[in-house]
């Protein structure tokens, strides 16, 4: 791992920078001990919602830990001692990844539903026993263009081809900077009608995809708490 200019200007002086499998260790002998360990897997059953640390951050005297969540991996700073260093290697190491690509997004996951991951970044919520019912919600992607423009490409990627009815699109409740959309579908599947409830919702930089899959229409208020939970993307 190459280490910024900023990261090595920023240390005092004598500090100790060690090379480890999967990232380094910075010593200020007398004052700390800290270990960074980069693209750890499997990201921990925590709700995929954005971490968040207040810069300037008082850490006890006896260590501190930070993670940072990245797309399917993350990043671990812990240290021992006095760890001012922590900050410190929070904000001047990168990450390494693009800004337009697929990502992840801050969301309130749905009470008494089932996480699982399908396909690195695709989230999934089961409803409880007993209900059946699927929340999917995809990673945000880069557009260009307008709202419109967004739009027209989700939906021409998405199967709808055995949709035997489609309402919308309406305007849905977001957060404040977004342009949201909702399409109510019917199809038929092997087990009977299956009810969709589809959301597409587009800031400046991303578009943000969820639906609700469910064999009658029953969760539309959960769905929709989903949705006005979902947070931008910072850019």
């Amino acid at each position: 791992m190459l280490l910024p200019r900023a990261l090595i200007d920023a240390l005092p002086p004598g500090t100790v920078i060690s090379a480890r499998q999967g990232g380094f260790d910075v010593v200020v002998p007398g004052r700390c001990h800290v270990a960074l360990r980069d693209r750890l897997r499997p990201v921990p059953p925590w709700p995929p919602q954005r971490a968040r640390t207040r810069a300037g951050e008082t850490f006890a005297r006896d260590g501190a830990t930070c993670v940072v969540f990245a797309d399917d991996w993350y990043r671990l700073i812990a240290g021992q001692g006095d760890c001012e260093e922590v900050i410190t290697l929070l904000l001047e190491v990168p990450l390494g990844l693009a800004e337009r690509r697929r990502r992840r997004f801050g969301y309130a996951p749905p009470a008494g539903w089932t996480h699982r991951v399908r396909h690195r970044l695709i989230d999934e919520w089961l409803a409880p026993v007993g209900e059946h019912a699927l929340i999917t919600v995809c990673p945000a992607r880069p557009v260009t263009g307008g709202p419109a423009d967004a739009w027209d490409r989700q939906m021409h990627e998405l199967d709808l081809a055995d949709a035997e009815s489609i309402l919308g699109p309406r305007p849905i409740a977001a957060q404040p900077g977004f342009d949201a959309l909702g399409w109510q579908l019917v199809s038929r599947g092997e087990g009977g009608l299956v009810f969709t409830e589809l959301a597409i919702l587009v800031d400046r930089s991303f578009a943000y995809v969820l639906r609700l899959d469910e064999a009658a229409p029953a969760h539309a208020a959960t769905f929709a708490a989903l949705i006005a939970s979902v947070e931008p993307l910072a850019t």
